[in-house]
């Protein structure tokens, strides 16, 4: 179970045990113990996309002299700006810390 996941919560695991075994246990230890024999350890989520392109974040600044160039006409109401931007999150980015397979 636990190594068909790269990156779990312990509060997925917990759902997961007991959906799939019908199995609560009392104590997180036993959950902390099941993940290290599966061999799945404690780490900080990463802070930063591993695919992140330089060469295109550099690009941004093309948007930010655009905008300084337009900006008279965006203030009053003159030209409307819209954008659309791709977010990247990482599995664990709300709690910090996750469950991830050991390297």
């Amino acid at each position: 179970m636990a190594k068909r996941k790269n990156y779990w919560s312990l509060s997925s695991v917990k759902t997961e045990i007991l959906v799939r075994y019908n199995v609560e246990f009392e104590s997180n230890q036993s959950y902390y113990d099941m993940l290290n024999l599966a061999g799945i350890s404690w780490k900080k989520s990463q802070k930063s996309n591993p695919k992140e392109d330089q060469e295109l974040v550099e690009k941004k600044q093309e948007i930010i002299d655009w905008l300084e160039i337009n900006s008279y006409e965006i203030q009053t109401g003159e030209l409307a700006v819209f954008f659309e931007d791709e977010c990247h999150l990482l599995w664990g980015d709300t709690c910090g810390y996750i469950w991830g397979k050991k390297e």
